[in-house]
């Protein structure tokens, strides 16, 4: 052949290798930029909706490629609603009084002698008297305490982290009440020793004649100087509730039943500090009546100040932990 036609022949096997490795190397492979198959090196095709190259073999799209419309995350707002927080008792600002039923019981002869705060104040209730403890039992998965009339009560010595004068305070129990018409004290500290009907106490029902009612649940600050009940009158079936009272801006005072505000009050400033006496949990100190007929689960104090949103937390960890409604 003559050297010319070697020439010509050697050209054109060049251009052809050109061509192949153009068709078969990285030029125009997986995510490059195309508008046609023609624009893909051989065994990719044209994904037109990206305009991109991708294999003819792959099933799913390129990993540098957008996904289309269709595949695409949900927006934010059809994102499932984050669940509301919660707080334990330990988390509150201001926290003075915790007791929970199970936690820190000394049981004498399986009645309850000792029942330790949690808050770190020291403020454990106690109970000399074997004839007036309640026995601990558990009722419906829950642990609590078991209060009858003749006396049974728990008492918390005097402290001055319980004398709260006209601040801000908040108190919430979970209990549950049988009785039906006798004013059962959950929760009382006395005014004055020689008066013992003056004090300030949380309540199943009203001693005043136009408010007393079965199951209700009621707040009195020093006798006949205020008192406020719940709209609701069913909790005395027996069935844990979360009873809540908050006194705000001094004068503003709010029955709490199951987290909802059900008693708003503007009241008298009134100093509820009752220096030198004991507080009293499910029952009206040694008076044989006037004594809760029912279960106590958990009792929380807090003085000063309570957010709103700190409330609100912490009445969703009861409400979330007891099953109440």
């Amino acid at each position: 052949m003559p050297p010319a036609r070697w020439r010509d022949l050697g050209r054109w096997s060049c251009s052809l290798l050109l061509l192949l490795a153009c068709r078969s190397g990285d030029i125009a492979g997986t995510g490059a930029a195309c508008s046609t198959d023609d624009d893909c090196r051989a065994g990719y095709r044209c994904v037109r909706a990206l305009s991109r190259c991708a294999p003819k073999d792959e099933a799913s799209l390129p990993p540098d490629a957008s996904p289309p419309p269709d595949v695409m995350a949900p927006p934010p707002d059809l994102a499932p609603d984050a669940p509301l927080p919660t707080i334990t008792p330990k988390q509150l600002p201001g926290l003075v009084l915790w007791l929970e039923a199970g936690v820190g019981i000394t049981l004498d002869f399986g009645s309850v002698s000792r029942w330790e705060d949690r808050s770190g104040h020291g403020n454990h209730a106690v109970q000399d008297v074997a004839t007036m403890r309640p026995t601990l039992v558990i009722r419906s998965g829950h642990k609590v305490l078991v209060f009858e009339p003749g006396g049974v009560v728990m008492r918390v010595a005097d402290h001055p982290s319980l004398q709260w004068g006209t601040d801000d305070w908040a108190v919430f129990i979970v209990a549950s009440t049988t009785n039906a018409l006798d004013d059962s004290a959950l929760f009382i500290r006395k005014q004055d020793a020689l008066f013992p009907y003056q004090g300030w106490m949380f309540t199943t029902t009203s001693l005043d004649a136009h408010e007393q009612g079965a199951g209700k649940l009621c707040v009195q600050l020093r006798y006949l100087d205020v008192r406020l009940c719940s709209n609701g009158s069913d909790y005395n079936r027996g069935a844990l509730v979360l009873f809540g009272v908050q006194r705000t801006d001094g004068d503003l005072l709010t029955v709490r039943v199951n987290g909802s505000a059900t008693g708003p009050k503007h009241v008298p400033v009134l100093d509820v500090s009752a220096p030198g006496q004991d507080l009293f949990i499910g029952g009206h100190g040694s008076q044989p009546t006037f004594q809760l007929k029912g279960t106590i689960a958990e009792v929380v104090a807090v003085r000063g100040l309570l957010a709103d949103t700190d409330r609100d937390a912490l009445e969703r960890h009861f409400l979330e932990k007891y099953g109440l409604r």
